[in-house]
């Protein structure tokens, strides 16, 4: 199992109590399809999550336009390796403010999902946590 899949399981199985135990069905439904085997770690983390709970399309479409893709670029391998290839701690950071943006913007539009904020508000502050303990070469803060 690779480090970066296995330190970015952990913190999912967490979260999503559902894939505890479920590791080869994760790896083989989210971190692959998703393309986080080209991520550098901290990222490929918050990727797979996102992954997990939006769905692999939504996920890379997220990724693609966060690194000047066209809306329709989904091809995995190459949505990621050219975000690898920009400041890993930038576009982390870019990517955890639009899963904060996207957690506002459905409680407005779905009343009944505003119950959730909260909830979902403080998975992105252990998402955050998570990340700056586990990859103190981000700096420290997200």
């Amino acid at each position: 199992m690779n480090l970066s899949f296995f330190t970015a399981s952990v913190f999912v199985c967490h979260q999503h109590p559902e894939w505890a135990g479920c590791e080869d069905d994760l790896e083989h439904s989210y971190w692959l399809p998703s393309g986080c085997l080209y991520l550098p770690p901290a990222l490929a983390c918050c990727h797979l999550d996102w992954a997990v709970m939006t769905g692999t399309p939504e996920a890379l479409r997220v990724l693609a336009r966060l690194v000047g893709e066209p809306e329709g670029a989904v091809d995995a391998q190459h949505v990621c390796t050219k975000a690898a290839e920009r400041p890993e701690a930038q576009l982390l950071q870019q990517y955890l403010n639009v899963r904060v943006e996207a957690a506002h913007t459905a409680a407005l539009k779905y009343p009944v999902k505003a119950a959730h904020l909260s909830r979902w508000l403080a998975k992105e502050a252990a998402l955050r946590d998570y990340l700056v303990k586990q990859y103190p070469t981000l700096g420290g803060t997200l």
